[in-house]
């Protein structure tokens, strides 16, 4: 059993309080049809302790889920629609996995390493790349699937979040939270850059375990980060051929507790607030709105990452609370759905 006052020395990195809704927010939520808190429902229940970190989505008609495991190197692929959880792979020269994702149909990308959250140790000259191929997992199962390592960058501190430079690139970009910045990578070669390190993205020294940059999601020409350290959201312009960063930093939420982060096709950025228990949606008009889940409740969790899947149906990975108990309590991490259909403030 792990030593959760050692993994809670976290929590006091997001000790500003919860935001609440002003008057003219809550004049707007009468004047919709929006009733908050959305409807929250579990998929799939891990044993306890679980952190579920990271979760991407399959392109095939069921859109199965990838969920990687913070506490044990494991990736599972978890079935929607029956909440079943299939083991697709134990990593074994890590002790856990962290951000995760595709580029190429069923071809996905994680990065783990040697993390302990009993110690707080994280080991340096440990943290890797994998490819994880799936395309042989429909007909053969678990047997079909292919893990090869891509490579060990030995300067990375500790991995978190991962996205795709661009729809067309076979370039893959990794948060490092403690050096405070993205490598690139190159999925063909294995080459790669600490290619973004602005200090934005760094930590600070702030006693426990300080993290910056979390995670990353490029659209339209921008890189999206958060950094849970600086409390921030923000967004800096790239080259999506290069990666290199051809603009300022813009924050645009500053104040909350992010873990990572999706954006909607719509521009609503929902974000994780892992240590508060919340799930929360950044307006176009720069509010931050609560809209599942609170600080003393395990409704929702512990939400490490977000993503939409199948039907615009949001999925949210969640470490059982581990960070902010309630009451002494925690559950197993969850995979759980959101329900956004007629979301709109």
């Amino acid at each position: 059993m792990y030593s959760f006052l050692r993994i809670f020395s976290i929590a006091f990195l997001f000790s500003s309080p919860v935001l609440s809704f002003p008057a003219q927010l809550n004049g707007l939520l009468n004047s919709r049809d929006t009733t908050l808190p959305l409807p929250v429902n579990v998929v799939h229940q891990f044993p306890k302790p679980t952190w579920v970190e990271n979760l991407a989505i399959r392109s095939n008609s069921g859109g199965d889920i990838l969920c990687t495991i913070l506490t044990a190197p494991e990736l599972y692929l978890v079935d929607p629609s029956t909440g079943s959880a299939t083991l697709l792979h134990t990593f074994p020269s890590v002790e856990g996995v962290l951000g995760i994702a595709q580029l190429g149909h069923d071809i996905f990308y994680v990065a783990g390493g040697n993390v302990s959250l009993e110690t707080l140790v994280f080991t340096p000259g440990t943290w890797t790349v994998f490819e994880v191929d799936i395309r042989g997992y429909d007909e053969h199962g678990v047997a079909g699937v292919k893990v090869k390592e891509l490579v060990v960058i030995k300067e990375a501190l500790f991995f978190n979040g991962a996205t795709r430079l661009d729809s067309a690139s076979k370039t893959l970009l990794i948060a490092d939270s403690f050096v405070g910045g993205v490598f690139e990578v190159d999925v063909e070669t294995g080459a790669y850059t600490l290619g973004i390190d602005i200090p934005e993205m760094k930590k600070t020294n702030a006693p426990g375990l300080s993290i910056g940059v979390n995670g990353i999601k490029v659209k339209d020409g921008y890189l999206y980060f958060t950094n849970g350290a600086q409390m921030t959201l923000s967004r800096v312009a790239i080259d999506v051929v290069s990666g290199t960063v051809s603009g300022a930093v813009e924050v645009l939420a500053s104040g909350i507790a992010p873990d990572d982060f999706i954006i909607g096709e719509d521009g609503l950025i929902w974000i994780a607030q892992n240590a508060r228990n919340t799930l929360s949606v950044l307006l176009k008009n720069g509010t931050v709105v609560n809209v599942a889940g609170s600080q003393d409740s395990l409704l929702v969790p512990g939400p490490s990452a977000c993503e939409f899947g199948k039907e615009d149906k949001l999925y949210c990975s969640t470490t059982g609370g581990l960070i902010n108990m309630v009451n002494g309590m925690f559950v197993g991490g969850e995979l759980i759905e959101i329900d956004t259909v007629g979301f709109d403030l």
